[in-house]
């Protein structure tokens, strides 16, 4: 819109301005070079425009010397008037005398010479003269006054660079809009344009794809035809398409083509030769020379039938379009969608004369027959296929509604290179007539499932007749906007250094301050932009001052904070001048640093909050601690409240401060009702609150106390005999600070003890069941002493930490040393509490399969660390692959504790190795486990009686005699056997149970 001829003039010519400051400063020495300057540019720009000749050549002299005489008029009348106050430009008058004398008269000459060279030269015509010199003269006037100014106050070595920066700086940023405003006038009068050309290019693609509709709809109808008259005639099918050709004279041919297999083609031949009005009938293709001759064998051939008007197209009868690459592709896909398909741009077989045309393919489905009966899928019949000319079809569709000076062409967007052209209007390729100004327009067409692109050219023809006025009028409101804020900013700029120097001192000095801090500190405005950013937050953040500075505070924080930070931080801006709060920033590497903030309010004249300053100290390995010290308490907590024996704990005062899931079961209160009540006192009857304080005593004095049984009375007023150990509690510095009491309820084996010897199969069941809890609560003692050493490990651990870290003495590499000897030690405290839980449950289940070799590394798990102690070493031979068998896994522990309390107690007197060897494995569909031990074997008068009932040869006090008969019995109930036997130098007892799949 804005341009003089072929790139001659812009809106904005920088050169004006810069060619008038070259001459001030230089003197007339420069004005050759000046001179030679636009003579290179003028050169330059034909020679990249490909226009380069003589008469541009002439062309560029012309305007290099009216460029040369403005510079030299400009700086003439400057230097006259103004001698060297030009320099500094400090105040409004002598800027609008410096842009008068050298800019606004002096313009009016390099105008004046371009123009008129260019109209001598016949580049513009007569009627453009006026039009073009307001163009040159608006850019050469807007390059002097935008430009002139700020290459005088950069080339000024009196002026501070802070200054350029803040006072050119606005005036670029004023410029830049009232250009962009100069160009939306001139942008708007394109629109109008572009508006009338794509109205144009509307009603085009409308009347193509109207008439690329009806050929859809013509050829449904013939498919429709063939398929309700499958066996129609040559005859028949000439009559149907006969209005068809007659009204739409672009379409050259329409044909009905039949799907043939290889193995259908000779009967094929020959029926068609018998109904085709041509006789003798061959399925036909084009040979490397381009001749027809019979197809080569194939899978299916797709080959003309009948094809109307017959006379023109006498070639294409018989003729294989499945043959050639192009028309096979359009059939492939007219297949696929079973819809109408069309080719790329072709030349017929049948036409000698050159014109683009294509096939519009649409498949024709007998649906009597099934190709596929699973799906119900018709079977394919053939074709029907239309052919278009191009050219008539285009001219039809448009005639009478394409304007004057509009081109326009067509083209396939999936042909091949080089091959995508199907039509174009005459004068496309004519550079000379298509304007500049507007670019091309595209719209997609749809041809079946081909798309087609249609591209509208505009001419200068078409362009001239919407010249506007419009752009000038905003020329010359630009000069003037440009040339009063070019007077305001030259007149503060005095004003504005002052400033300007206060405030770098006062920056300077409060930059010192955060970036020699040695915490990090971070300041952003009421706008959250961040102003500050010390070297201690560079390194917290991994993010440098210069990423961050003048950005908004969100980009430290991660990305599900940036909602829920302001909220927090505006309660310090808006009311409290200081707030505390504890919020994680994203480090630059993706990890995640929790802060401790430390927040204020800066405060305004008015009182007012302007700005925040924040500290920030680094919490993380510090939460990190105190996160794993509470899963470990909670770990902890969990094992004793799921803890298959009822566990309490005191503090020094002996009140009740742990009180697990079993102690709640056996006395019926809940831990909110005991916890801060005392032990002794209120849960206690009175005839023991001596006796047990005195054990909570011992224990609280550090002595070791041994199990004491005592009577319990529950909620509900129930007598339970509860059997107690326990154990002192220390903290991490190891001070006494509790008791933990393990109990186990004895009430059913006091009964059975006091019952009277009656009904022998009852008594001797609960003789059983006693003896099984006598072994629980025995066993119960033993690990609560177990358990007794990984506690106190974890108290001192979790001790030593918490001191360091309240001292600030605890670094990383301790803390981490410490956790993992608490992780040890809580591993194997819930595996042992884990085992003795499962241990203790009474096995009222049914029976069900067990792994026996699962069974016995258990019980090794229980009892081996005690062996070991005693001297005695446990061999073991487990067999691969053992199947499993039918019992219950705790009582199967029981016989096998029973065998190893056995063995142990027949080598205590002897002298030799200690040795018990333990083998599992599988034999004739039954699962073994052998216990052989070196304790000189059984007598022999005594193995008939080995598993009677209270038969015993141990000493008084050191065995009941039921151990081995109960464990008979167990693996009786399993319907296994238990045998007793003697080997060189000991014994072996054998357990036989049958297998199970």
């Amino acid at each position: 819109m804005l341009a003089v001829g072929p790139g001659y003039a812009s809106p904005i010519f920088p050169a004006a301005g810069l060619s008038l400051v070259v001459v001030l400063y230089s003197g007339h020495r420069a004005l050759l070079g000046v001179w030679l300057g636009s003579v290179v540019l003028n050169v330059m720009v034909a020679l990249l425009q490909q226009t380069l000749d003589p008469i541009t050549a002439v062309i560029a002299l012309l305007i290099a010397s009216g460029s040369t005489l403005q510079a030299w008029v400009g700086a003439s009348l400057v230097n006259h008037w103004q001698t060297s106050d030009w320099r500094d430009l400090d105040r409004g008058s002598d800027a609008f005398i410096f842009l008068l004398l050298g800019g606004l008269l002096p313009c009016l000459l390099a105008s004046a010479v371009g123009v008129t060279g260019l109209y001598v030269a016949g580049v513009i015509q007569p009627g453009d003269y006026i039009f073009s010199y307001l163009n040159w003269y608006v850019g050469d006037i807007l390059g002097v006054l935008v430009f002139l100014p700020l290459l005088i106050h950069l080339l000024n070595k009196k002026s501070r660079i802070n200054w350029k920066i803040n006072l050119l700086m606005p005036m670029l940023l004023i410029l830049g809009l009232l250009w962009l405003a100069f160009y939306g006038a001139t942008h708007w009068i394109i629109k109008e344009q572009q508006y009338q050309l794509e109205s144009d290019s509307q009603a085009l693609t409308k009347n193509i794809a109207d008439r690329l509709l009806t050929h859809r709809e013509l050829l449904t109808s013939l498919r429709n035809f063939i398929e309700v008259t499958p066996e129609f005639s040559f005859k028949q099918f000439k009559l149907f398409t006969r209005i068809t050709l007659q009204d739409n004279p672009d379409i050259f041919a329409l044909s009905f083509n039949d799907l043939v297999t290889i193995d259908q083609r000779s009967v094929y031949e020959q029926r068609i030769s018998a109904l085709s009005p041509l006789g003798q009938f061959q399925i036909t293709e084009r040979d490397s020379q381009g001749h027809l001759s019979a197809a080569a064998e194939r899978g299916e051939y797709v080959p003309v039938r009948y094809i109307v008007p017959l006379e023109s197209n006498l070639p294409a009868v018989g003729f294989d379009i499945n043959a050639e690459p192009i028309r096979r592709d359009a059939i492939n896909r007219a297949i696929t969608t079973n819809n109408m398909a069309v080719t790329g741009p072709i030349q017929l077989m049948q036409e000698q004369k050159k014109q683009i045309s294509v096939l519009e393919i649409m498949p024709v489905l007998d649906n009597q027959l099934v190709a596929d009966k699973e799906q119900n899928i018709p079977r394919l019949l053939g074709f029907a296929v239309s052919v278009v000319k191009i050219g008539e079809m285009i001219e039809i569709s448009t005639r009478g509604i394409v304007p004057s000076g509009l081109l326009f062409r067509i083209t396939d967007r999936a042909a091949p290179k080089g091959k995508e052209l199907l039509y174009f209007s005459e004068s496309w390729s004519d550079s000379d007539k298509v304007s500049e100004r507007q670019g091309d327009l595209t719209t997609g067409l749809r041809m079946g499932d081909r798309d087609w692109l249609l591209t509208v050219r505009a001419t200068d023809a078409y362009l001239q007749q919407h010249r506007p006025l419009l752009a000038w009028f905003m020329g010359g409101v630009a000069i003037v906007i440009t040339g009063l804020i070019q007077l305001l900013l030259i007149s503060i700029n005095g004003r504005m250094s002052e400033i300007r120097w206060t405030n770098e001192a006062v920056n300077a000095s409060l930059d010192n301050l955060f970036n020699n801090a040695n915490v990090p500190i971070i300041v952003w405005d009421s706008t959250n932009k961040i102003t500050h950013f010390s070297k201690q937050f560079e390194l917290l953040s991994g993010r440098s001052a210069e990423e961050v500075l003048a950005k908004n505070i969100v980009i430290i924080f991660r990305d599900s904070d940036i909602n829920r930070y302001p909220k927090l931080f505006k309660t310090s801006l808006r009311s409290e001048h200081r707030e505390s709060l504890e919020l994680p920033i994203l480090h630059v590497n993706g990890t995640i640093r929790t802060v401790l903030w430390n927040v204020s309010s800066v405060l305004g004249d008015n009182a007012s909050p302007i700005a925040t300053i924040a500290q920030g100290y680094d919490i993380t390995e510090l939460n990190k601690i105190r996160l794993e010290q509470e899963s470990i308490a909670l770990d902890m907590t969990l094992l004793v409240d799921t803890a298959n024996a009822p566990i309490f704990g005191i503090d020094a005062h002996g009140h009740i401060n742990e009180w697990n899931k079993q102690s709640e079961q056996i006395t019926g209160y809940t831990k909110a009702e005991v916890l801060g009540q005392e032990l002794v006192a209120n849960f206690i009857t009175d005839d023991y609150k001596a006796p047990v304080g005195e054990v909570l005593n011992k224990a609280l004095e550090g002595e070791e106390t041994a199990n004491y049984e005592f009577p319990l009375y529950t909620k509900s007023g129930e007598r339970v005999d509860v059997l107690l150990n326990s154990t002192t509690r220390r903290d991490a510095s190891g001070k006494i600070v509790g008791v933990v009491g393990v109990g186990q309820d004895i009430t059913e084996l006091n009964k059975i003890r006091l019952e009277q010897e009656g009904e022998r199969k009852e008594a001797t069941a609960k003789i059983i069941q006693a003896s099984k809890l006598a072994t629980l609560g025995e066993m119960s003692t033993s690990i609560a002493h177990e358990l007794n050493q990984p506690l106190n490990v974890i108290r001192m651990a979790a001790g030593n930490s918490r001191r360091k870290i309240s001292k600030g003495t605890a670094d990383l590499e301790y803390l981490n040393a410490k956790l993992e000897r608490i992780e040890e030690q809580t591993v194997r405290a819930a595996a042992i509490i884990d085992h003795m839980r499962m241990f203790g449950r009474e096995a009222k289940e049914e029976l069900k399969a067990i792994n026996a070799r699962a069974v016995v590394t258990n019980t090794l798990d229980l009892v081996g660390e005690q062996f070991r102690l005693a001297g005695i070493d446990i061999v073991t031979e487990f067999s691969e692959d053992c199947p499993s068998v039918l019992g219950h896994s705790i009582q199967m522990e029981q016989v096998i504790l029973n065998l190893l309390a056995n063995a142990r107690d027949a080598m205590a007197e002897s002298d030799g190795d200690k040795k018990i060897t333990l083998r599992v494995f599988e034999d004739d569909k039954c699962v073994h486990i052998t216990a052989d031990d070196a304790g000189g074997g059984i007598p022999e008068n005594v193995l008939p009686r080995i598993f009677d009932p209270f038969y015993t040869t141990k000493e008084m006090g050191k065995g009941t005699g039921l151990g081995l008969s109960v464990s008979y019995g167990i693996i009786n109930d399993m319907n296994g056997t238990l045998v007793a036997e003697n080997i060189d130098g000991g014994a072996r007892f054998t357990i036989t149970l049958p297998s199970v799949s």
